[in-house]
């Protein structure tokens, strides 16, 4: 549905000549990109809205996209598989930080943080088929995860400090759904 929309709005601005041809297929994908984003904000944050922790969805989305970005991790064949699946961990993620809220068990989200952040260290960045890191960006990928990584853990654990719990549950949920598509992306490139 997403690759379809933008197909169309780039028709469109073809069309009108506002772009030309031969960007076509940028102008699809950033489209495709922006919207497919709009909408898994707009499912956290609704999800986060019926849970009553509208602040922390949006931080969890905030993080994960920045992590996503530079860590990588497992992809979906196919834009419905993928859709659907983002969806259920979008959902899933906001009902975690309301399952920790409602534990307020700090020893549990503390074990999530550190496995969580050393299986990004570990297995980031993943890259895909359809797009390989070279030797270069490999490094530079790796510099910048280790630089989210360790202010996310900084700002989680003053959070924790502080008992700012909204702030340390979003960023924990965040690192550990970040390691889980890094463990199923390193699984699936050892199984093909």
């Amino acid at each position: 549905m997403a690759s379809w929309i933008a197909d169309r709005i780039t028709q469109m601005l073809v069309t009108s000549s506002l772009i030309e041809e031969g960007d076509r297929e940028l102008y699809s994908y950033g489209f495709f990109m922006l919207i497919g984003r709009i909408y898994f904000f707009t499912v956290t944050v609704v999800t986060g809205l019926l849970m009553d922790i509208p602040f922390e969805s949006a931080l969890f989305y905030v993080v994960f996209m920045v992590l996503r970005t530079y860590a990588g991790g497992v992809h979906a064949k196919t834009e419905i598989a993928c859709s659907v699946l983002t969806t259920l961990a979008m959902i899933s993620s906001v009902l975690g930080i309301k399952q920790l809220e409602l534990l307020d068990n700090s020893l549990f989200p503390l074990l999530m943080l550190g496995t969580g952040s050393l299986c990004i260290l570990l297995f980031s960045p993943m890259d895909t088929n359809e797009k390989p890191l070279d030797e270069q960006e490999q490094g530079k990928y790796k510099a910048i995860c280790v630089v989210i990584v360790l202010m996310c853990i900084i700002v989680a654990l003053i959070s924790q400090l502080f008992s700012i719990h909204r702030i340390f549950y979003a960023i924990v949920c965040s690192i550990f759904l970040e390691s889980i598509l890094l463990i199923v992306g390193k699984i699936n490139c050892l199984s093909i």
